[in-house]
């Protein structure tokens, strides 16, 4: 019995000595650290604004300048990027493109209140629905001094060519004319047989087509017409910058604000329709592809729950690509679409403009810096320049990125 409490007590000393030694080694300090060589903290990278959990990480759109100026009567956008406005005093300036900078001013025109930015820095001015002012004014792209080109009758629409060679004129004549902003080639008339009110041209002006009200209808310019029962519809037309494929978006009542929309393809070498769709909502707004082989659209949906937009992306027989996008947490208003229809731009409320590519997948989310809220956008027909203007002013040009 001795014996065995002795081999206990031994065990024990032998089980308490190898716990002494375990904490001893758990005790024993650390040798001191060597301090890491002196060096230059790496400058940060600033983190891409993103839209979280999706995306690429590679930027679509950089901001060129942004300016602050009055608030214009009317306001234009060239397809090389320049900026044309009219002032409260009726005067014209052009903006660089570049910079943003003036580079003139025009003399007063009287009762002016629309103006179109060229390319190549001419601008046109004219008074929309004025019979006081049966002319054009055409700028000269150095000095702004103004020319006049008269007119059969009062301004009901007015376009430039999106390669900068003619302007085309439509009048209270129910008559279309274009004229060289180049050469002194006489000008070429059609005569339709109703107001023109809204125009839409391609690159070199070869594919016209105008939208009529009072009765409605779309028309190419020299070719196949389409009329329309209802004499209170609106036309808004659009042609691909390879005068390939036409969209019209018709309503009755006020422009965008009423419900009963239609939306309708069509060939423009033949006038064939190609589709028609109805769109169940308001404020709409629709582009067509360079190439005429995608269309974008949005607009306001009125729901139990409120106001919910809606994005919707077209192949060029009508047929969806990818699902409906918004609802009333994503609010898309269209901004800019590509020439080939892969990337279309969605500005979100004022807080953000989303690129998505041609299925309707983010690819890229751009944060907006908080000002006042933004009144309109315009972009080219190619998708190359977006400007967005705000209810203070200010003016930003931004530039697609390849």
């Amino acid at each position: 019995m001795m014996w065995r409490r002795l081999l206990l007590l031994g065990g024990g000393g032998l089980l308490a000595l190898a716990l002494g030694v375990g904490l001893g080694r758990l005790r024993a300090p650390c040798p001191p650290a060597v301090p890491p060589p002196q060096t230059m903290p790496p400058t940060p990278t600033p983190l891409p604004l993103l839209t979280q959990g999706q995306g690429d990480n590679r930027p679509r759109w950089k901001a060129r300048w942004s300016r602050v100026l009055p608030s214009p009567l009317s306001l234009s956008l060239a397809p090389d990027g320049g900026v044309a406005l009219l002032t409260a005093q009726r005067q014209v300036q052009s903006l660089d493109a570049r910079t943003g900078a003036p580079l003139w001013s025009s003399p007063p025109l009287l009762l002016a209140n629309r103006v179109t930015a060229v390319r190549g820095g001419r601008v046109l001015a004219g008074a929309l629905y004025n019979p006081a002012v049966q002319k054009v004014w055409v700028l000269h792209p150095k000095t702004g001094q103004p020319s006049a080109f008269a007119l059969p009758g009062t301004l009901w629409s007015l376009m430039a060519t999106p390669d900068g060679s003619r302007a085309f004129c439509g009048t209270s004549a129910n008559q279309i004319i274009a004229f060289s902003l180049l050469t002194p080639q006489p000008p070429t008339t059609w005569n339709i047989s109703a107001l023109p009110e809204t125009l839409a041209l391609s690159t070199d002006g070869t594919a016209a087509l105008t939208g009529t009200w009072l009765p409605a209808g779309v028309r190419r310019l020299g070719g196949w017409a389409y009329g329309d029962s209802d004499p209170a519809r609106w036309q808004d037309v659009q042609v691909s910058a390879d005068g390939a494929t036409a969209v019209s978006l018709s309503g009755r009542l006020p422009r965008r604000s009423q419900k009963d929309l239609q939306l309708t393809g069509y060939d423009m070498d033949s006038g064939m329709r190609l589709w028609e769709k109805r769109i169940p909502g308001k404020q709409a707004r629709v582009a067509v592809a360079a190439d005429g082989q995608r269309i974008a659209l949005t607009y306001l949906l009125e729901t139990q729950r409120g106001g919910e937009a809606r994005l919707l992306l077209l192949n060029r027989d009508g047929t969806p690509r990818g699902e409906e996008k918004g609802g009333r947490f994503f609010l898309p208003r269209l901004a800019a679409l590509s020439a080939l229809g892969e990337r279309v731009t969605a500005l979100d409320g004022d807080r953000a403009l989303f690129v998505l590519d041609g299925d309707g997948k983010t690819r890229w989310r751009l944060a907006l810096p908080r000002a006042a809220p933004i009144q309109e956008t315009l972009s080219t027909t190619d998708g190359a320049f977006l400007l967005l203007v705000r209810t203070d002013g200010t003016l930003t040009l931004y530039e697609a990125l390849p």
